[in-house]
């Protein structure tokens, strides 16, 4: 496609304050994309969701996961070597837990229970892949995360959606988000595909990404796309 976009880039961080409108105002992206809770961010940001219905729900559902991880247990971890997504398949078949995020062809995280996460920093030692614990209230992006998100569903219902007023692509699917409440409810369940969703914005035809805050995401982009690639 020949196109010349901007993508603006948003984790969950962008909530906090006045949100992202400041942003929008100085990026001026074509299309918007966010990293896992940052969905909410980036719906706030195409004039979806009210930024305080945004708030409202980043709230809710960090108490309704931090409930529901008193019983579970257990977190997440990173990993980065070559060919990370292949790795960290077989380390997730192997111990029993999930791939969480597909973050970029050299990183990936998975989630999963105290001890698995203790038999999967085992297996990565002697397969010479780095790792590294992640702060997370619990095994995020993956099944154990269900009966929370049958409750964050309820509160979804409580609010307004509006369309947005440019694409905002899901980053558990990596397409363009079509009913908000059906994205935010997978979003706690399904696999974060982050790499995916880049490209994906580049086949759309970004030629540029700017990233709200800290240089994380754009740092992803960089491993998925090149060096060479504006973000």
């Amino acid at each position: 496609m020949a196109c010349d976009l901007t993508a603006a880039l948003f984790d969950g961080h962008e909530l906090r304050g006045h949100g992202p409108a400041q942003f929008m105002r100085e990026s001026q992206p074509d299309i918007v994309a966010g990293h896992g809770l940052g969905d909410l961010a980036a719906l706030v940001a195409a004039d979806a969701l009210d930024h305080h219905d945004a708030v409202r729900l980043a709230v809710a559902r960090e108490q309704l996961i931090a409930q529901t991880s008193e019983h579970l247990g257990g977190g997440m971890l990173a990993l980065s070597c070559d060919e990370a997504p292949l790795s960290a398949a077989l380390i997730a078949r192997r111990t029993g837990a999930h791939v969480a995020c597909y973050d970029s062809p050299g990183r990936c995280v998975i989630a999963g229970s105290h001890d698995q996460l203790v038999d999967a920093r085992k297996l990565a030692a002697d397969m010479a892949i780095e790792t590294a614990a992640i702060q997370a209230p619990g095994p995020m992006h993956c099944i154990q995360m269900q009966t929370v998100a049958d409750s964050f569903a309820l509160l979804l219902e409580t609010v307004a959606f509006r369309r947005p007023s440019m694409p905002v692509y899901s980053s558990v699917t990596a397409e363009p988000i079509g009913d908000p409440r059906t994205a935010l409810k997978r979003c706690l369940v399904a696999p974060v595909l982050w790499s995916d969703t880049v490209r994906a914005l580049e086949a759309a035809g970004t030629t540029r990404f700017v990233e709200a805050g800290a240089n994380k995401l754009g740092d992803l982009v960089r491993e998925t796309l090149g060096e060479l690639v504006h973000a």
